[in-house]
C-alpha cells in the first residue's frame, strides 16, 4: 500500500474527488428539492381539504337554519317535516340523514327511518347539550353513526321560540366520503395516501381503500401520535407498515377537537428521481476513474518503478549489514538520480559511524559493569519508576524485599500498585504532587504486601527527573525495608503510653488512698466506740468493707503504675507453682484441666513471692474466663536465653539469661486489635459487671517493676499464651526477706507525744482521733514548716514523728532529717500511698526505714507506733 504505483493511484483518486464531491452535492440538492416540492404539494392537499370542510360546514349551517324556520318543523309536524327532510336528502348526497327533535331531545321527524337499535332521543349527544347551553349552531365529534354505521360528523341547529328558548334542534349527519373528490383531482403518485382522523386517532376517512381503514384506531402508531402531539406541520414518520413517509397535516376547521386531515407520500417515491440521477453520474465517474488508473499504472512502471527497485535492493543489502553496498547510478539531474547520490553518501557515513559505534559500545559496557557492581553493594533497592507506577529494577535485591523477581517488574507483569495498600495510594500521590511543586524530592513510608502475603514497611526516597518541557520523565529512587524499625517504634510508643497511664494511675491512687484512709480511720473509731447491738455498728462495718474494697482497687492501680512496695528475695518459680497447685485447681473449676510442666534445675530470680503468686492467680482467672465451656490450662517454667535478635525486636528487653513462666489456655483467644489494649487499665473483654479490667494491668505493672518482660500471643478460636520473663538472679546475691514483724499484742497506753504531719485535713483528723483514743498526746501539723515551728515552740519531749512522705514544699524525708538535728532522740514513721525515691528506691524499701502504707487502719497504725516506740536503738 506504500508503493509508488499505489501512491500514483492515490493521486488519481484525489484528482477525481472534487467531481465526486460535486455529484454528492448535486444529489443532496436534488433530494432536498424533491422533499420541499412534496411538502408543498401535500400541504396544498390538506389545505384544500380543510377549505372544503369549512365550506361544507358553513353550507350545512345555512341549510339547517333555513329548515329551522319552516312551520312544519317549528310546529313539530312529523309528517310534513319528514317529507321536507327526505326531499332535501334526495337532492344532496352530502348528508347521511336529517332529523329534528323536541326540546327534550325526542326525535319527531327523520329523513330516513331509524334502525330499531338506535334510541329515538338525542339528549345524550354532546352537540345537543352544547345547543342547550349556547343556543347556537353546534358541531359534534366524528363518530360512526348509530343509525347508519358509517363515519359521520353530526351537526345541529337550535329551534328557538319567540322568547329565545330552545324548543328543539334540527340535526344532520355529514358524509365524509364526499371529501374523496378532493384527493381524486390532485396529481399525486399512486403510493400517496389521504386520511381524516378524529381527535382520538380513529380513521374517519382514507383514500385509497376507505372500506378497509374507516373506523380503525391508529392512536398507537408513530404518525398518529406525532399528529396528536404537534397539531400541525410537515413531518417524517413511519406508517402502519413501517414504511417511512413524508406527511403534511392540519386540524379540520382550525380546531384540533374536530379532527385532522393528513396526506403522505413514501420517501422512496419522493427520492426516486434523485437516486436515478446519482446512479448515472457515479457510473460515468467510475469509468473515467478506471481509465485514469490504468494509464497511471503503466507510466509509473515505465519511468519510476524499475529504478526504484534498484534503490530498494541496495537498501536491503545495507540493512542486512553490507555497508559497502552502493546503487551504481550515473548521477543525473533527475529526482531519482539525486536520491541515489544522497543514498550512497548516507551509506558512506553509516559505514564510518558503525566503526565509532562499536568503540562506544565497548566503553558503555565497561561503564555499566562498574555501575552494576556499585548498585549491588548499596544496601537498598535501586529502581527507575514511571508515572504509571511501573518499575525498572537494576538488581535482584527487589526479590528479597518484595518476593517478586526483577523480571516480573521489568516486564510490567507487576507494578507498584500490586504491592502498596489501596488506602495509602492517595497519600503517596499527594506527596508526589507536592514534590513536583517544590524540590522534586520526596520521602514516603508505607506498607506493602509481599508476594507470599506478608506485610512489611518500606521507606521510599524519590528524585523526580523532568524533560526539557519541565514535565515528569521518570523517577530515580531507592527504597529500604524498615519493618524492624517500625516494630521498635510501635513498641516504644506503646511503652510510653503505658508509662503515661501508669503515672496517671499512681497519682489517682495516691489521692484516693488519702480519702480512703480518712474514711477508714473514722469508721474504725466508730466501731471501737459503738456497741455491737447498736444499729450504727453494722453501718460502720459496711463502710469498712467498702473502704477495704477501695484499698484493693488502689493496690491494683499501684501495681500497674509500678508504685507498690516490694519485698524481693531469691525465689524458685517451681516451688510457687507447686504450692499454688491446689488453690489454682479450686479457682478454675473442675471443667478445666490444669497441666504443669516445671523445668528441672530452674534458675532463681529475685522477686516478691506474693507478687508472683498474684501474677499466676490473675493469669489463671483470665484463662478460666476465656474457657466458659471448659478446656485446658497449661503452666510451664523454663530457663531461656533472649539473644540480640530478640532484643532488637523488643525495645525494652536486654539480652541475657531469663527464667520464663508461661500460662497457656485453649479458649476463645483474641484478635490483633484487642491485643493492643489488654494491658491498659480498665480495658476488659468481659461482660459488664464481670471484670474491672485491672487484672492484666496489674500483671503488667508487677512484671515491669520487677525488671521483667511480658509477651502475649493469641488467635481467635485458638487460645492465648502469656510468657513472663524475669532476669536470672546472679549467684551469691543474698536472699532478701521481709522484716520480722513485731508480736501482736494489745497496745499499751503510755501517753507518749506524737507529732503528726499530714497535708490532707480529713486524714489528719482521723489519725489524730485514733491516736488520742489510745492515750497518745498528738500535735498536728499540715506541712513541714508548721512541724518545725511546733518543735521549736514546745519544750516537752516529742517521742515520735508520724509524717506523710509526699507534701508540698517540704517532703517527709527532709522534715525528718531537719528534726533529727533539733531532737536527735525522735523516732520516725513514714506514711505514703505509693513509692517515692524519698524512702523507696525501685519499689524496694530503704534499710532501717519504718514505713506504713496507706490506706491506714487505726489499729494497724497503733501496733506500728507501739512497735517503733518500744524498739531498741541500734548499738
Amino acid at each position: 500500500m506504500t508503493s509508488l504505483r499505489f501512491r500514483l493511484m492515490i493521486v488519481v483518486f484525489l484528482a477525481i474527488m472534487p467531481m465526486a464531491a460535486l455529484i454528492a452535492y448535486n444529489d443532496l440538492e436534488d433530494r432536498q428539492q424533491a422533499s420541499h416540492n412534496s411538502e408543498r404539494e401535500l400541504l396544498r392537499v390538506v389545505q384544500n381539504c380543510d377549505s372544503d370542510y369549512r365550506n361544507i360546514i358553513e353550507q350545512t349551517k345555512q341549510l339547517l337554519a333555513t329548515l329551522a324556520e319552516f312551520p312544519a318543523v317549528k310546529n313539530y309536524d312529523t309528517v310534513a317535516a319528514t317529507e321536507l327532510f327526505a326531499k332535501v336528502l334526495r337532492q344532496d348526497s352530502l348528508y347521511h340523514n336529517i332529523m329534528a327533535t323536541r326540546g327534550d331531545g325526542q326525535i319527531f321527524a327523520s329523513a330516513k327511518p331509524l334502525p330499531p337499535h338506535v334510541p329515538p332521543n338525542l339528549s345524550d349527544r354532546l352537540y345537543f347539550q352544547r345547543i342547550l347551553e349556547t343556543r347556537q349552531f353546534s358541531q359534534g365529534e366524528m363518530v360512526f353513526g348509530r343509525a347508519l354505521g358509517v363515519a359521520t360528523l353530526p351537526v345541529a341547529y337550535p329551534l328557538l321560540d319567540p322568547s329565545g328558548r330552545v324548543q328543539g334542534v334540527v340535526a344532520a349527519g355529514l358524509n365524509f366520503g364526499r371529501l374523496s373528490r378532493i384527493f381524486q383531482i390532485q396529481e399525486l403518485s399512486p403510493e400517496s395516501s389521504f386520511a381524516i382522523i378524529d381527535n382520538r386517532g380513529r380513521i374517519m376517512f382514507r383514500h385509497p381503500d376507505p372500506e378497509e381503514w374507516i373506523g380503525k384506531d391508529l392512536s398507537h402508531t408513530e404518525i398518529i401520535q406525532k399528529i396528536l402531539a404537534q397539531k400541525q406541520g410537515p413531518i417524517k414518520a413511519r406508517d402502519v407498515y413501517g414504511q417511512e413517509r413524508l406527511y403534511a397535516y392540519l386540524p379540520l376547521g382550525g380546531n384540533p377537537d374536530a379532527g385532522f386531515a393528513f396526506a403522505g407520500i413514501p420517501l422512496q417515491t419522493i427520492l426516486a428521481p434523485a437516486r436515478q440521477a446519482l446512479i448515472r453520474n457515479l457510473t460515468s465517474l467510475g469509468l473515467a476513474t478506471l481509465l485514469a488508473l490504468t494509464l497511471a499504472w503503466l507510466l509509473g512502471l515505465l519511468f519510476v518503478i524499475r529504478r526504484m527497485n534498484i534503490l530498494t535492493n541496495t537498501t536491503k543489502k545495507l540493512t542486512a549489514g553490507d555497508l559497502s553496498a552502493r546503487t551504481g547510478f550515473d548521477y543525473g539531474i533527475g529526482e531519482i538520480d539525486q536520491l541515489a547520490r544522497a543514498f550512497d553518501e548516507m551509506a558512506n557515513t553509516l559505514q564510518q559511524r558503525e566503526i565509532e559505534r562499536q568503540q562506544s559500545e565497548e566503553e558503555l559496557r565497561q561503564s555499566e559493569e562498574k555501575y552494576r557492581l556499585l548498585v549491588n553493594q548499596v544496601p537498598a533497592v535501586v529502581y527507575k519508576g514511571y508515572l504509571d507506577w511501573s518499575l525498572d529494577c537494576y538488581d535482584d535485591k527487589i526479590e528479597k524485599v518484595t518476593g517478586y523477581s526483577k523480571e516480573e517488574f521489568n516486564s510490567r507483569r507487576v507494578t507498584w500498585l500490586d504491592l502498596i495498600f489501596p488506602e495509602e495510594i492517595q497519600e503517596a500521590r499527594k506527596r508526589f504532587a507536592e514534590a513536583q511543586l517544590t524540590d522534586r524530592f520526596c520521602v514516603n513510608e508505607y506498607r506493602i504486601r509481599k508476594k507470599n502475603g506478608e506485610v512489611c514497611w518500606i521507606q521510599v526516597r524519590n528524585q523526580i527527573i523532568t524533560d526539557p518541557a519541565n514535565q515528569t520523565d521518570y523517577i530515580s529512587g531507592v527504597f529500604f525495608d524498615i519493618t524492624d524499625r517500625k516494630l521498635l517504634e510501635d513498641q516504644l510508643l506503646q511503652a510510653q503510653k503505658m508509662e503515661a497511664v501508669g503515672l496517671l494511675a499512681g497519682g489517682i491512687a495516691h489521692d484516693f488512698n488519702n480519702l480512703l484512709s480518712a474514711i477508714m480511720g473514722y469508721s474504725e473509731i466508730m466501731l471501737l466506740d459503738l456497741r455491737k447491738d447498736n444499729p450504727l455498728y453494722q453501718c460502720a462495718e459496711e463502710i469498712m468493707k467498702a473502704t477495704d474494697q477501695g484499698a484493693s482497687l488502689t493496690n491494683k492501680l499501684l501495681a500497674f503504675s509500678r508504685k507498690q512496695i516490694l519485698q524481693p528475695r531469691l525465689i524458685d518459680f517451681n516451688g510457687i507453682v507447686t504450692d499454688m497447685d491446689k488453690m489454682l485447681r479450686r479457682l478454675i473449676g473442675e471443667d478445666i484441666d490444669l497441666v504443669t510442666h516445671c523445668a528441672e534445675k530452674l534458675d532463681l530470680v529475685k522477686a516478691d513471692p506474693g507478687q508472683i503468686e498474684q501474677i499466676l492467680m490473675n493469669l489463671a482467672v483470665n484463662a478460666r474466663d476465656a474457657m466458659p465451656l471448659g478446656g485446658k490450662l497449661t503452666i510451664e517454667t523454663a530457663n531461656v536465653s533472649l539473644d540480640e535478635s530478640y532484643a532488637q525486636n523488643h525495645a525494652e528487653v536486654s539480652p541475657g539469661p531469663y527464667v520464663m513462666l508461661a500460662v497457656t489456655d485453649n479458649g476463645a483467644g483474641m484478635d490483633a486489635e484487642r491485643l493492643k489494649h489488654i494491658f491498659e487499665p480498665f480495658f476488659t473483654t468481659k461482660e459488664m459487671g464481670k471484670g474491672t479490667g485491672l487484672g492484666l494491668a496489674m500483671v503488667y505493672g508487677i512484671v515491669k517493676q520487677s525488671g521483667g518482660h511480658i509477651w502475649v500471643y493469641s488467635e481467635p478460636g485458638r487460645g492465648t499464651t502469656f510468657k513472663v520473663y524475669f532476669p536470672r538472679a546472679e549467684e551469691g546475691v543474698p536472699a532478701v526477706g521481709p522484716r520480722p514483724a513485731g508480736k501482736t499484742r494489745q497496745p499499751a497506753m503510755r501517753g507518749e507525744t506524737i507529732l503528726l504531719v499530714e497535708d490532707d485535713t480529713a486524714l489528719k483528723g482521723a489519725i489524730a482521733k485514733g491516736l488520742q483514743r489510745y492515750g497518745y498526746e498528738v500535735w498536728e501539723a499540715a506541712n513541714g514548716q508548721e512541724a518545725l515551728e511546733i518543735c521549736a515552740r514546745e519544750k516537752g519531749p516529742i517521742h515520735l514523728l508520724l509524717t506523710d512522705v509526699v507534701m508540698p514544699r517540704m517532703g517527709g524525708r527532709e522534715l525528718a532529717e531537719r528534726l533529727a538535728q533539733l531532737r536527735p532522740e525522735i523516732k520516725v514513721i513514714y506514711m505514703s500511698g505509693y513509692t517515692t525515691n524519698a524512702v523507696v528506691h525501685h519499689g524496694v524499701l530503704d534499710a532501717d526505714i519504718n514505713f506504713i502504707q496507706k490506706p491506714v487502719k487505726i489499729l494497724s497504725l497503733i501496733h506500728k507506733v507501739r512497735e517503733v516506740l518500744e524498739a531498741e536503738e541500734p548499738s
